[in-house]
């Protein structure tokens, strides 16, 4: 009898243990069948994903419930509303450990003269070169009432997301190279754009910048220690696509497709695969004036613009609202994005 049990037990572990392998094999020419038919799936890439896991399915909802709502109020330049909205940016990032400093300016407009505030959080002072992640967290005067989500009330929550989740590891980075963040204020027109009634605060910055010498090397300016500007604008809405502007920062571009490509192969997206992807492999010819224009006017080259292309329909109207965003395109790219700066940060940096 006891016999026959020890005889029971070994044929089930045998044939475990065969079921086991014959799981892992499959999975492994899967794996390998995948890498054949789509060789941006790296296995640095796909690697980097997995590690991330527990951040990435962190409670995705979040966003929506708590880092969006702040921005989502009419914020115009010089206004309470736009106080406030500042209060929370430098709060936040305070809270992390951040540096944060603020660029004034009081500038002479079409409706006389403002006070601009642009928000410059780093993560580590110490660094000698900068990554610049930006967004301008101001709104529209007119409609009033206008609260700009897309512009860019999302792109300003998602760099806050992304410094909050992501602290440990930016944090653990030795490097000579850091993560800054640049909230402008006053991009949008205050009456009818041109280039005097537009582009506020960037044009201070990247004038106060072009004057101010590198801490670390004073033959040469502060401009010089930007390694790469990412602009945010225009995300969120379900037609939200990107096209390579610069051909500079190909490379950087090329690595953001690879990532959206690997995580919609991995099935870690959560649009429908019938949806195109976010990061098209097509280049625009034509750029389009944001907050970048006065940084590449005075040499800074690394520009990766991200914004949809072409306008979406909403743009600059009243329906540029919550009800307007696609939950699944925040989503994703609150994925793609993180993923994409801290592998930039802990690899190729």
């Amino acid at each position: 009898m006891v016999i026959s049990r020890i005889s029971l037990l070994l044929v089930l572990w045998v044939v475990c243990r065969s079921q086991v392998k014959s799981l892992t094999s499959q999975f492994e020419v899967n794996a390998e069948s995948s890498a054949h038919q789509n060789p941006a799936c790296a296995p640095a890439i796909r690697n980097h994903i997995i590690s991330h896991l527990a951040l990435l399915q962190s409670d995705q909802d979040e966003f929506m419930s708590d880092e969006l709502p702040p921005f989502l109020v009419p914020r115009p330049p010089g206004s309470s509303q736009l106080s406030k909205v500042r209060k929370h940016i430098k709060s936040n990032l305070k809270a992390l450990n951040w540096t944060v400093e603020a660029d004034i300016s009081k500038q002479f407009t079409v409706l006389g003269f403002i006070r601009f505030a642009n928000i410059i959080a780093t993560q580590n002072t110490a660094a000698k070169k900068h990554v610049v992640l930006a967004c301008h967290y101001d709104s529209k005067l007119f409609p009033l009432g206008f609260v700009g989500a897309m512009g860019s009330a999302v792109p300003c929550a998602m760099l806050v997301n992304l410094a909050k989740k992501f602290n440990p590891i930016f944090q653990r980075m030795n490097s000579d190279t850091t993560i800054q963040l640049v909230f402008f204020d006053g991009e949008e027109a205050l009456l009818f754009r041109s280039a005097f009634d537009s582009l506020y605060g960037s044009r201070n910055l990247a004038n106060v910048w072009g004057k101010k010498k590198d801490p670390h090397d004073s033959s040469q300016n502060y401009l010089q220690t930007v390694e790469a500007f990412i602009l945010l604008d225009l995300i969120g809405i379900k037609d939200t696509h990107f096209k390579r502007f610069y051909k500079e920062t190909d490379d950087l571009y090329t690595l953001a497709i690879d990532f959206e490509t690997c995580l919609r192969e991995m099935g870690m997206t959560e649009r429908p695969e019938s949806d195109p992807p976010l990061f098209e492999d097509q280049r625009r010819q034509a750029a389009i004036e944001d907050d970048h224009d006065p940084f590449l006017k005075k040499g800074v080259k690394n520009i990766m613009h991200l914004i949809t292309s072409p306008f979406p329909s909403t743009w600059h109207t009243m329906k540029d609202n919550i009800d307007s965003m696609d939950i699944t395109v925040i989503q994703d790219f609150n994925k793609i994005f993180s993923l994409f700066v801290t592998y930039v940060f802990l690899n190729a940096m």
